[in-house]
C-alpha cells in the first residue's frame, strides 16, 4: 500500500513538471541540472528613446544591431552566425545587439527559449513601440521593415553599414572587419 502511495506522489511529481517545465524555461534549465539558470537571458524592452540612447552611448564602442523575430525563417537561420560572430570578438570594441520584432507575450515562450537554445550572450531586446512605421523611419528611412536587418554603428553612434536581408558568418565578420578598420569619428 505504502509503495502504491509513493509511485502516485512520484507520477504526479513527473506530470506536473513536464506540464510546467515546458512553459518555464528557467524551471526547464534548473530541472535539467543546466548551468543556465546561472547565465539566465533576459530581455528588456527598447523603444524610441532606448534605442537612440543605445547608439547614441557607445562608450568606445563599434555597434552592431540585428533586428530579427522567432517567426522570421530567415533570421532563424542566420542567427547561430551572428552569435558565432559575437563570441569571436566579444573581447574587442564591438557590441552585439539584437532586436526582436516578436509580441511582449512571447518573450517566455518564444524569444528567451530561442535564445538559450542558440547560446546568446549579448544583450537582447524586445521592440516595444506604438507605431512601428515611425520606429522603422527613426532607425534609418530607407528601411521598408523587412527583416532580418543588420546595422553597424562607429564608436560615436554614425550609421557605417545597413543590410538588410539575411547574413552568413562571412557576412557578419566582413561587417565587424570594415566598421574596426575605419578611423574613429
Amino acid at each position: 500500500m505504502i509503495m502504491n502511495v509513493y509511485c502516485l506522489i512520484l507520477l504526479i511529481f513527473l506530470f506536473t513538471n513536464s506540464i510546467f517545465a515546458g512553459e518555464n524555461p528557467s524551471l526547464n534549465a534548473l530541472l535539467s541540472g543546466s548551468d543556465s539558470v546561472a547565465t539566465m537571458i533576459s530581455v528588456d524592452l527598447i523603444d524610441e528613446k532606448g534605442y537612440q540612447k543605445l547608439v547614441e552611448k557607445r562608450e568606445g564602442k563599434i555597434l552592431v544591431v540585428n533586428f530579427w523575430a522567432t517567426w522570421c525563417v530567415p533570421c532563424r537561420k542566420e542567427f547561430p552566425d551572428l552569435v558565432k560572430v559575437a563570441k569571436e570578438y566579444q573581447d574587442q570594441h564591438v557590441e552585439f545587439v539584437g532586436i526582436s520584432a516578436d509580441l511582449e507575450d512571447e518573450i517566455d515562450k518564444k524569444v528567451i527559449p530561442f535564445l538559450n537554445s542558440n547560446n546568446v550572450s549579448f544583450k537582447n531586446y524586445l521592440k516595444s513601440v506604438v507605431d512601428d512605421g515611425d520606429f522603422i523611419n527613426m532607425v534609418n528611412p530607407d528601411w521598408q521593415g523587412a527583416l532580418p536587418v543588420t546595422i553597424v554603428y562607429d564608436v560615436g553612434g554614425k550609421l557605417l553599414e545597413f543590410h538588410e536581408g539575411m547574413a552568413d558568418y562571412q557576412g557578419f565578420k566582413k561587417m565587424v572587419e570594415r566598421a574596426l578598420a575605419k578611423p574613429e569619428s
